[in-house]
């Protein structure tokens, strides 16, 4: 993972992965909830039809899930290009911690 020191790459996967997997059950949840609302309320319409109108809904709402989540892509998206602007032009280095260390065992400083 770019942006992230060597000491915190597993930390930061980790947390990643969690996010990842914890949005996408909590929006599958939601979408099977209301597919099985809405093919309930439509029950009278027939099986395929009540079918189809519930699963029509869960579809809208995982298309409903990922528009609402596009503002975030793009504000990290611009941040990022922030962070690569100012270290092209020299003004910060996205990977420093305030001091530099020193590894005086293989020469590194």
């Amino acid at each position: 993972m770019s942006g992230v020191g060597d000491d915190e790459q597993g930390l930061a996967s980790g947390l990643f992965n969690t996010t990842e997997q914890v949005g996408a059950g909590i929006v599958l949840a939601i979408a099977v909830a209301a597919s099985s609302m809405r093919t309930t309320s439509l029950g009278g319409l027939g099986g395929k039809m009540a079918l189809t109108g519930g699963l029509q809904s869960a579809l809208l709402i995982c298309i409903a899930s990922v528009f609402l989540s596009l503002p975030a892509v793009f504000v990290v998206i611009q941040k990022k290009r922030q962070v690569a602007s100012a270290t092209v032009s020299g003004l910060a280095d996205p990977l420093s911690v305030g001091e530099e260390e020193c590894i005086e065992d293989v020469g590194l400083c």
